[in-house]
């Protein structure tokens, strides 16, 4: 439990500094029902593994400009009162629900919290225990479930017995009679968000507030200061790539980055079952607009690759074989359900794809690492500040 408040300190943090496109998937089956089993998807195309385009002198795309030992405004990363502030009143709002009352008697309309097990002829069928805050009447189980716990008192424990529908999608419970033995363990009152005090910290498995406080100090200090080493390496890069002077375009990569992002974009479409105009008029986006940005990206994709590429050539940048083999096992195991072994992950993408990024990486750190943090000045120290 403590580790469960370290992350939403760390992703507190996070959050004010990262923007990202995601979505959300409603869950709708109901509690009753066993999970559904997915099929294998297909293998996952890596963020940031190079595109294989061949470039025979590099001179002719980029000249670089210094990009050792850059001098470079480093935030401040001191925890203020307003970060304690924020870091603990999210804590609390994290963790608000409503208020458990242990006595009274369910009624419809009321949210209850239950623990429940079915049994199909005296055993427990998959799907059918588990504990949950259930409104009666919502209809989110099988009929005669909810109704059935109708002036029940909390802390009592009823018997209910009940048949899934005939057309149920489990054939093994379609039709069939079984029993929810229910607990009804306290009726739900109003929303409360808790208070950051002992009784908090108990919860979270700390011996009292104090030192809940100390780990979350602890945990707000570690997460502002990667994300202050982060923007720090992150503006070292770009001001690498910025000194360089980009000779002419490389159309094959523009185009690859181009086309992966537009694709990106259609494949969003698509899963709304709509065309990529439909799918920006949504959102309020004009062609023109969305086609600018596409532009805007690729360019700076490229630009960011053939800096690279000349940095590998500059520092005569290479891959040990040890460094390859352990690369391509991390790979392996973080995606291992979707390739019989490592050597048919290799297969898939290319012993060249792998080598590029690794050498890549090696660059990145290497640039990064070598930056030189100054303090900010005038109205810069005033930004960083805030």
């Amino acid at each position: 439990m403590k580790k469960q408040l370290q992350r939403v300190l760390a992703l507190m943090l996070v959050f004010v500094m990262v923007s990202v496109l995601g979505g959300c998937k409603d869950k709708t089956d109901k509690e009753t029902e066993a999970p559904t089993q997915g099929g294998t998807s297909a293998p996952v195309e890596p963020e940031t593994i190079a595109p294989m385009v061949k470039i025979d002198d590099i001179s002719e795309y980029v000249t670089l400009g210094q990009y050792m030992n850059l001098e470079v405004v480093r935030g401040d990363d001191a925890i203020t009162d307003e970060d304690i502030e924020a870091a603990i009143k999210y804590a609390c709002e994290s963790k608000k629900g409503p208020k458990k009352i242990k006595e009274g008697t369910v009624a419809d309309g009321d949210t209850v919290g239950i623990h429940y097990v079915g049994t199909l002829d005296g055993v427990a069928f998959a799907g059918g225990t588990g504990d949950r805050d259930l409104t009666i009447g919502s209809k989110t189980f099988i009929d005669g479930f909810e109704s059935g716990l109708i002036g029940a008192k909390v802390g009592e424990t009823v018997d209910l017995n009940l048949t899934f529908p005939e057309d149920y999608h489990s054939k093994d419970l379609a039709g069939k009679a079984v029993v929810f033995t229910v607990t009804i363990n306290y009726l739900c009152g109003e929303v409360v968000v808790p208070e950051f005090d002992d009784e908090m910290a108990k919860e979270l498995g700390y011996k009292d507030e104090a030192e809940m406080r100390e780990d979350m100090l602890k945990s707000l200090q570690e997460a502002k200061t990667a994300s202050v080493d982060g923007k720090f390496g992150n503006d070292v890069w770009e001001l690498a790539v910025a000194n360089a002077e980009i000779l002419k375009v490389n159309q094959e990569i523009y185009d690859y980055y181009y086309d992966s992002m537009l694709a990106q974009y259609e494949g969003m479409a698509g899963q709304y079952m709509m065309t990529l105009d439909e799918y920006l008029k949504l959102g309020g986006m004009e062609k023109e607009a969305f086609d600018s940005m596409l532009d805007k990206y690729a360019i700076q994709c490229m630009e960011q690759e053939l800096v690279l590429r000349a940095i590998v050539k500059a520092e005569s940048l290479t891959v040990s074989e040890d460094e390859y083999q352990k690369a391509l096992n991390d790979f392996y195991t973080k995606y291992k359900g979707q390739f019989a072994d490592a050597a048919a992950l290799e297969a898939y993408y290319g012993r060249e794809r792998f080598e590029n990024e690794l050498l890549w990486n090696k660059v990145i750190a290497k640039v990064m690492e070598s930056g030189i943090p100054v303090k900010a000045t005038g109205e810069a120290a005033t930004e960083s500040a805030q």
